[in-house]
């Protein structure tokens, strides 16, 4: 049994869009909070809905809370649920089911789903490291060309401006999976 305060301050600690993106929603308009709905498959991009408590889904007519949505989705118990939405967004839920008798609580194990979420962040990682580091390897290649290229007399400036544009979009590029890299770090 877990005590109402302690669900309703993870209720409240739910940020939908977040929860969501987690379970696997697809396009998902934060402005208009809607998206398609992932419980009956739905590809109707404003089918589903949700407001700070409920959601609700105008194709499939579900509707519940956090816990419920979890529940649907992940195949939990009530309990899982509420312990997938604690880890989740990083809040402490004692359930006074889980004392022994002798009063100490039992240990938990680090649910799969969290270690999933770090292995799936820790490969998009790797990945996005290695286009930034094959975009810094290509544009250190193209800078000594260039260099080359400036150093003799009679070489075409077209050739020169179109190795110049390459750079400027591969430092774009960077600049791109600099971002990208930046905001899976802050995940």
């Amino acid at each position: 049994m877990y005590v109402n305060e302690d669900l309703t301050g993870l209720k409240n600690a739910i940020e939908w869009p977040y929860l969501l993106q987690n379970l696997g929603f697809k396009k998902i308009n934060v402005r208009t909070r809607r998206c398609c709905c992932l419980i009956h498959g739905g590809d109707n991009q404003s089918a589903f809905t949700w407001n700070r408590d409920f959601f609700h889904c105008f194709s499939c007519l579900r509707s519940g809370d956090a816990i419920e949505l979890v529940r649907v989705i992940k195949r939990f118990d009530f309990a899982e649920s509420v312990q997938y939405l604690s880890s989740l967004f990083g809040l402490k839920i004692c359930n006074k089911a889980n004392k022994t008798k002798k009063g100490k609580k039992k240990d938990w194990e680090i649910p799969s789903y969290i270690i999933d979420r770090i292995a799936n962040q820790n490969f998009e990682l790797m990945q996005i490291e290695s286009n930034i580091k094959k975009i810094n390897d290509k544009i250190s290649e193209l800078t000594k060309i260039l260099c080359n290229m400036n150093k003799e007399k009679n070489v075409v400036p077209y050739f020169c401006q179109t190795i110049e544009d390459r750079l400027a979009r591969l430092d774009s590029d960077l600049a791109y999976w600099s971002y990208i890299r930046n905001q899976t770090l802050w995940k």
